[in-house]
């Protein structure tokens, strides 16, 4: 309780003011606009509302969730019955689902928030916490549904259990078990988030805790995986191991004709798209090689400014993103955006670090920057999100609209004839 008395949101100051204006943005914008702006596309309607209705009419139980692209790889079910309480609320309405991705949007911005505050002081929680809630790249990501929609809680959990080690010295089971849910969510939110696991690796060798690390601490960690697993492995037990192989392939495609220089290379292409990503948290331009400048400049200030910040998490930070990266050098496929979302909550710690440095350093009041912070971060979300996007769920509902009105009651055929659906072709009878 002591704990939460000393956040700004129990104050009575302009801090706690800043705190309640970036909460109602956080609202508001995740929000404003949706039924344009949000994404429906396969992965909404095929991958989770169908299932998803499934369980709600049919009480069709799920042990596997979503196929990924890459692997052929069944992910875990968790996110349809996440999805359950909205569609059923919204009477399955597809918007339903991006009303559950605007409030994962907001709880972990919340959570952030509070996290930051005990390990650091509650202004640098605030500035992250307003980068967060208001910034272009994170609010365009919290306005659609999908798996991926969980990679950001999930890196929480890891960014925790971390700060821990940091902070604390010390492995206890309690962020053990931690890691290992926040794991289980990440790799169930997308296969790639496996990269994880020897990010915390280093950061126990860099921190001497792997020799703390016992027998039963590591059967502790594997045991809470398993259950969490409990539901894939049950299917896999009753389909011939049919996920464990597809998994054992998609590890085993990298190292098919090992060739260093080709790795490294492939890691510095992954370690750019991070730079890049960073770049993006703080301002969106119309140019990428101006956030690929902006994240380059994050990078270098931390190193320089590395005494000021906090030295040992500056090369906390760097270890995370060198073996993030060289842990997709091993992966063949096109690397999205959203392969390197476990970085983001990362990244926008040591971006918060290094705002208050300099906010402390040239002696700027807090308040006048959060206010000129949300205003330029504000107007440029506003611009992106007021559009109708071009496979938004307004436009579909137009389209299936106008269809099922042609087609009076007839049974008919959609040709989805685009790069994306590689020319497939969808039977619908009574939409």
């Amino acid at each position: 309780m002591n704990l939460f008395k000393q956040l700004p949101l129990f104050r009575r100051n302009k801090l706690a003011l800043f705190f309640w204006i970036i909460l109602a943005l956080s609202i508001w914008l995740r929000f404003y606009n949706l039924s344009n702006f949000a994404g429906f596309a396969w992965d909404q309607e095929q991958l989770l509302a169908y299932p998803v209705k499934n369980i709600i009419t049919n009480h069709k139980l799920y042990l596997i969730g979503p196929e990924t692209g890459p692997g052929g790889i069944h992910l875990g079910p968790l996110i349809y019955y996440l999805a359950v309480p909205f569609f059923w609320a919204f009477k399955l309405h597809p918007i339903a689902g991006s009303v559950l991705a605007s409030t994962l949007g907001i709880f972990t911005g919340l959570l952030f928030y509070l996290v930051l505050t005990p390990f650091f002081k509650s202004r640098l929680g605030l500035i992250g916490y307003a980068i967060y809630a208001v910034s272009p790249l994170i609010n365009f990501n919290d306005r659609t549904i999908w798996n991926p929609s969980l990679i950001p809680l999930a890196s929480l959990g890891v960014l925790i259990a971390q700060l821990n080690w940091w902070r604390y010295r010390r492995l206890t089971r309690l962020n053990l078990g931690l890691l290992a849910t926040s794991m289980a969510l990440g790799v169930q939110a997308h296969l790639g988030f496996i990269f994880t696991l020897p990010v915390a690796i280093f950061s126990l060798i860099y921190l001497r805790l792997l020799s703390k690390l016992n027998f039963g601490k590591c059967a502790w960690f594997v045991g809470i995986l398993l259950v969490w697993f409990s539901p894939l492995i049950i299917f896999d037990l009753r389909h011939q191991g049919v996920n464990l192989n597809s998994l054992l392939k998609f590890l085993d495609t990298g190292s098919v004709n090992f060739n260093l220089v080709t790795h490294l290379t492939k890691s510095l292409r992954v370690l750019q798209s991070l730079i890049q990503m960073l770049g993006g948290l703080a301002a969106q331009f119309r140019f990428f090689k101006l956030e690929a400048i902006l994240g380059s400049a994050v990078i270098v200030s931390a190193w320089i400014f590395r005494r000021h910040l906090n030295s040992q998490l500056v090369n906390l930070f760097l270890i995370w993103l060198i073996t993030y990266a060289l842990g997709f050098s091993f992966y063949q496929g096109n690397i999205p955006e959203y392969y390197l979302w476990p970085m983001l909550l990362p990244g926008l710690l040591i971006i918060s670090l290094l705002l208050n440095s300099l906010l402390l350093h040239f002696k700027v009041a807090l308040p006048v920057f959060l206010a000129m912070l949300i205003m330029f971060l504000m107007f440029q979300t506003l611009e992106l999100i007021s559009t109708t996007a071009p496979d938004s769920l307004q436009h579909k509902l137009q389209t299936v609209q106008h269809i099922i009105a042609k087609s009076q009651g007839q049974h008919f055929r959609v040709v989805y004839d685009t790069d994306f659906g590689r020319n497939a072709v969808f039977s619908y009878r009574d939409c």
